[in-house]
């Protein structure tokens, strides 16, 4: 379960994580909406495409201390995004779920199991 420590709210209630290149490189392609938290080992750039992701996704980029640096919501499918800000966590998340858990730059995001 993903929340945002500043309300209490939910982001998601089930992730899943992606951590090798493959699961990176194939991110939501050809699958069913879920959230997906993609992990690095430092703060980078991270740009997106939506190639084969067939639903819109809010984007929220988090540094090594889970805060919220960048957010992008409704990303449609078949477009690309360039991020302004370094990060080393990226959650994909259902359109809507920024606004419905209240999320804004520099909140505090929890994953609890």
């Amino acid at each position: 379960m993903i929340i945002n420590k500043r309300n209490g709210r939910v982001v998601c209630t089930e992730e899943e994580f992606a951590v090798s290149s493959t699961s990176k490189a194939l991110g939501l392609m050809f699958r069913k909406p879920r959230c997906l938290v993609f992990v690095f080992k430092k703060e980078v750039l991270i740009p997106i495409h939506m190639l084969f992701v067939f639903f819109p996704l809010d984007l929220i980029y988090l540094d090594s201390k889970w805060r919220v640096v960048e957010l992008k919501e409704s990303l449609k499918p078949f477009t690309f995004y360039n991020p302004r800000r370094r990060a080393r966590y990226l959650v994909e998340a259902r359109r809507g779920a920024i606004k419905a858990a209240g999320i804004k730059t520099g909140d505090t995001i929890e994953v609890k199991e």
